[in-house]
């Protein structure tokens, strides 16, 4: 499991390469986007969008576990 951070905010950004604009380094953001989808392609890894409430809503509520 690879949680974003800041780096994306909603799933919708991930295919219009969309970057908010507090993050001020867009082509930093734009590379940390890419470097997680590789490793998330490279380990079978799956990215939580944590601030996407559709995400969120993928990971287990405490005190369960998230598999």
């Amino acid at each position: 499991m690879i949680l974003t951070g800041d780096v994306v905010h909603l799933e919708a950004q991930w295919p219009l390469s969309a970057v908010p604009i507090w993050n001020t380094e867009r082509a930093d953001s734009l590379a940390s986007m890419d470097r997680l989808q590789r490793l998330a392609a490279n380990t079978g890894a799956t990215i939580i969008v944590q601030h996407d409430p559709a995400d969120v809503g993928k990971l287990a509520r405490f005190p369960e576990p998230t598999r």
